[in-house]
């Protein structure tokens, strides 16, 4: 199953697509589209007015910051990783990821304790773990001694949103530009990911030399995914830390890109099971994205999903993006293109059904 990145509708726009058709577990033709919200009406911080939404996340940052200065937010492993491998796809998302970054350290040292292990402690608990700082006169490396194992080298440093919060923190800190470049990284083939800050010279902080292989990129989401144990998967009673990592990618300018490349992930993942053990696959990908279960039923032949949300995460785009997701996958192993409906529990969340 062969990817490529291709240029779609003559807007200048980059998505993932494929080279070719894809076979679905079940042995039918698919082909990759856009995405739509589908449904009646718009997703929104449980609102329908977009401007509200609009203070309502730029709340949701002020928020994300207090919890990782006050050390509330508790330590979570790999907890960035999806994310990472999306934004890490082309150097425009690149961009948008560390500038995202930067912004979030920048916030957290303006409103936290004016001491470096503040950004030290928010990196560990990103999933990063314990971190090494090493300064010197010209510049400074933040290792994370935290091994994690990625057997494949996707060409590429991952942590993209990472390098942009040390970079926001440390300017903040010393009063001066600094930028950050991952130069080891565990889907580099290195046992350890490593930061290297130095004064920012250029007007624009550079991400890294870019090669990414985009197949590999999806199939190590659809395996992160897969990793995913919902009955050992620990109460998350901190609910910014699912938001975080979503919020540059639920953003107008990336959320379409975003969506598809979580759509491919679900076709990916399909790939990994069979009509026998789907229901187990939902379960993992409703856990990676906190919702508030996944419901399974058959209705006149036809089986349908239900996602439910929780209050908070009844987000327009965080809901996309895990949707997406489930629509590729299901569309793969059943081999026609699941129908969508939306509504609102009566707790004021949302839910959303696939029919296929």
């Amino acid at each position: 199953m062969p990817h490529k990145i291709r240029r779609l509708g003559g807007k200048g726009k980059r998505i993932l697509g494929t080279k070719r058709r894809i076979k679905s577990a079940g042995g039918k033709t698919l082909r990759t589209k856009k995405m739509s919200t589908g449904g009646s009406g718009r997703w929104a911080l449980e609102t329908g007015n977009p401007e509200g939404e609009r203070g309502l996340v730029q709340n949701l940052e002020e928020l994300v910051v207090m919890n990782l200065v006050e050390e509330s937010m508790g330590h979570r492993e790999n907890s960035m990783t999806v994310q990472d491998l999306v934004l890490s796809l082309t150097e425009s998302t690149r961009k948008l990821g560390y500038g995202f970054g930067f912004s979030m350290g920048n916030q957290m040292n303006s409103y936290g304790k004016a001491h470096i292990g503040t950004l030290f402690g928010a990196l560990d608990r990103l999933g990063l773990g314990k971190v090494l700082y090493y300064p010197s006169l010209e510049h400074a490396t933040i290792t994370s001694m935290k091994t994690k194992a990625n057997t494949t080298s996707l060409g590429i440093p991952v942590h993209i949103i990472e390098a942009g919060i040390i970079a926001g923190y440390l300017s903040g800190y010393l009063g001066t530009g600094i930028k950050v470049r991952e130069t080891l990284c565990t889907y580099l083939n290195s046992d350890v990911c490593q930061f290297v800050a130095e004064p920012m010279e250029a007007q624009e902080p550079s991400t890294g030399a870019v090669n990414p292989k985009p197949k590999e990129v999806i199939k190590a989401i659809a395996e992160r995914i897969d990793a995913v144990e919902p009955d050992k998967a620990e109460k998350r009673e901190n609910r910014y830390y699912l938001i975080l990592p979503n919020m540059p990618l639920m953003k107008k300018p990336l959320l379409e890109e975003s969506s598809n490349i979580l759509y491919l992930a679900g076709v990916e993942l399909a790939m990994m099971h069979s009509r026998t053990s789907y229901e187990d696959a939902l379960k993992k990908i409703a856990c990676y994205f906190d919702t508030n279960g996944i419901e399974v039923r058959k209705l006149k032949g036809k089986r349908v999903i239900r996602i439910n949300y929780k209050q908070y995460n009844s987000i327009e785009g965080l809901v996309e993006l895990s949707v997406s997701m489930v629509d590729g996958f299901l569309e793969a192993i059943f081999g026609r293109e699941p129908k969508r409906r939306s509504g609102i529990r009566s707790n004021k969340a949302y839910f959303v059904e696939l029919t296929v």
